[in-house]
This record gives structure tokens, C-alpha cells and sequence, in this order.
């Protein structure tokens, strides 16, 4: 048994392993690298005959030969050629490069859609395997946001934020998922059939050369018939009866506000806007103001407090004139929160 160990050669259980024995090499033969071996079964009876030239050639030769597994310089030694890539998009051939090209751009595609590639090697001797997939989602360019729907009485607006770039040549607006119109605009109205009390769903993808983008929120309204308005009754008993008086659709509607009811009322203030964000009216707390004109439809509360600890049971509250509450919002925590509110008849579906 022979043992070669940082640089010297001894014989007999140098490394007190004992059992079986085996000794291997590698060698470069027939254009590739070859492993020989052979063992000695029985330690006891070590192997006779042995030549030292045998082991010391081995010592003091040393071979040069770069092998694939060791060094890339590997093909100047091996008379394989190699002639081309095939590049494979989603498993159909869509390019064949030459051997010494390593990057292909791959255009034009469709935005939002994943696509997997595979290459394989083209030598003369043949085809190699197919490589490990690689797959990406292309990236769209910016999109539209901010998208908001405004029932128009018979027709419904549109309007949102336009996408941050240059390069958007329109953009293309769906009604219920299905395409509607396109407009370079970042309004549109929709004067389709509009049927009252139906719910309306739109969303805007812009579009660009490469195609729509990601699209902006779904935004939904409603055309909603005007009732009439304003609606008192009023009891006369001497002669026994009602008289019930009423204001045309679309009049403004005398409200009642207040807001009380809390602690640190010093440290509450509040603003009611409208649709554009004008302020019609503000306050704090305590505040009780009647004969508000309102007319029907959508209005924000913006709740504010100085302290940054809510409204401490301080609620706001808007009654109609027959005393119906038809709306309340408070601060739970915080500096600063909004509330959405509706104004409709207390008898809409």
C-alpha cells in the first residue's frame, strides 16, 4: 500500500485506516478525463511486486491537462465545436445566435404576460439538452390613478389622475370590464345608455406603444332619480287634518348641525366640504347650527385635533329637518381622519 501524503510517498496503514484499500487515478484519455483504480481486499497480505518507478513517475510528473470541470480554457483542448444557441420562448424557436453571442433581446412582447426560455447547444457532434427555464413578466409603463365616477344625472363622469410619462398615447376606458371609448384626455363621459338605479363600474388602463398598462381603481356610480325634497308634514287640529308640503327635485334641503358630547372640546375642529373640495361649512365643539341648506349627494368631514388623541366622545351629526339623523362621524384616535358622507332620502333603496 502506498500512500501519498503532503508531498511524500510511504508504504504500509500510514494513515491507520486499516480494512479495505483503494487506490485511484484520473487520467486524460480518448478526448476526456478517465478514472482507474484497484484495491487490495486483504490488508494482510500486502500486494508483492510492486514497481517504485511506477510511483515515483507518478510523483514527478505532473500532469498539465486542464479538464472542462477545472477550467473554462477547457475547449481549446477538446475538438468539439461549438457552431450555435437555440433560443426557445414558451417552448417554440424564436432565435439561433452564433457560438460566441451569450445575450438576445427578445421584442417586441405584451405587457403583463410572464415568458419562459430555454437554449440549447449546437455543436457538430450534435444537440445538447435543453437548459433550465427562465421565466419574467414583462413590466408595464406607468399607469393612470385616482380614478373617480360622478353620477351626471343621465350621464356619468369620469375623471382621474393622468400616468407620469410623455410616451401615453391614450387611454382606454372600460365600462364592466368590457372596452367603452379611448381618449387622450383624463376626462370622459359616458352618454351610453345609462339606466337609473343600475350600478355603473369603470377602470382606465393608459396605453402605449408596448401596450395598456396595470389599471387604476374600479370606480362605480349610480344615476339616481331626484325625489322630491324637503318633505314636512304639519297636523291642524282644529280642522282635522295634515298638510303635507314638499320642494322641487334637486333644492337644497335645510340640515341641522351639531357637534358635542365630549371632553377637551378645546382641541376639536372640523370642515365640511363638498364634491370639490370647498369648504361649506366649519367649526369645533360644542357647535349647534340649524337651517344648513345642503342639497342631496356626496360631501367629506375633514376631523381634526390638536392634542393627537381623537375627539374623546365629541361627535358630529347632521338631522334633517324632520329630525332624522342623517349622518354622525367622530375621531377615535388621532390627529386627523375623514368621513364620508351621503346625503339621500332616508327612504332610498
Amino acid at each position: 500500500m502506498y500512500t501519498y501524503y503532503y508531498g511524500v510517498w510511504s508504504t504500509g496503514d500510514y494513515l491507520s485506516y486499516g480494512g479495505d484499500y483503494m487506490m485511484a487515478a484520473q487520467v486524460f484519455a480518448y478526448g476526456d478525463i478517465q478514472t482507474v483504480s484497484s484495491s487490495n481486499p486483504d490488508i494482510s497480505n500486502p500486494i508483492s511486486n510492486i514497481d517504485d518507478r511506477v510511483v515515483n513517475s507518478i510523483e514527478n510528473n505532473n500532469s498539465n491537462v486542464i479538464s472542462a470541470e477545472s477550467h473554462p480554457w477547457y475547449s481549446e483542448s477538446n475538438n468539439r465545436e461549438l457552431l450555435n444557441f437555440e433560443i426557445y420562448r414558451d417552448g417554440a424557436l424564436i432565435a439561433t445566435v452564433d457560438g460566441d453571442t451569450y445575450d438576445y433581446r427578445d421584442e417586441p412582447l405584451n405587457n403583463m404576460t410572464e415568458y419562459c426560455y430555454t437554449l440549447r447547444s449546437i455543436y457538430d457532434e450534435g444537440v445538447s439538452e435543453f437548459s433550465d427555464p427562465a421565466c419574467e413578466t414583462t413590466n408595464p409603463r406607468p399607469p393612470a390613478s385616482e380614478l373617480i365616477a360622478t353620477d351626471l344625472q343621465g350621464t356619468i363622469g369620469l375623471d382621474w389622475t393622468a400616468a407620469p410619462s410623455d410616451d401615453v398615447l391614450n387611454y382606454v376606458v372600460y365600462k364592466d370590464g368590457v372596452v367603452l371609448n379611448s381618449t387622450t384626455e383624463t376626462s370622459f363621459i359616458d352618454d351610453s345608455e345609462i339606466i337609473a338605479g343600475v350600478e355603473y363600474c369603470y377602470y382606465v388602463n393608459a396605453e402605449y406603444v408596448s401596450g395598456q398598462t396595470f389599471s387604476t381603481n374600479t370606480a362605480c356610480a349610480i344615476y339616481v332619480l331626484d325625489p322630491p325634497v324637503g318633505v314636512l308634514a304639519e297636523e291642524n287640529n282644529e280642522a282635522q287634518n295634515i298638510t303635507v308640503t314638499w320642494n322641487e327635485p334637486g333644492s337644497f334641503i335645510n340640515y341641522t348641525v351639531t357637534c358635542d358630547g365630549g371632553s377637551w372640546q378645546s382641541e376639536v375642529a372640523w370642515e365640511l366640504l363638498d364634491v370639490n373640495s370647498e369648504v361649506l361649512l366649519a367649526g369645533g365643539a360644542p357647535f349647534s347650527q340649524e337651517d344648513v341648506p345642503s342639497l342631496y349627494g356626496s360631501y367629506t368631514l375633514n376631523m381634526t385635533d390638536t392634542f393627537g388623541d381623537g375627539w374623546n366622545g365629541n361627535i358630529w351629526s347632521l338631522y334633517d329637518q324632520n329630525g332624522n339623523l342623517a349622518a354622525s362621524c367622530t375621531l377615535d384616535t388621532g390627529t386627523q381622519a375623514f368621513c364620508d358622507i351621503n346625503l339621500r332620502s332616508l327612504y332610498s333603496e
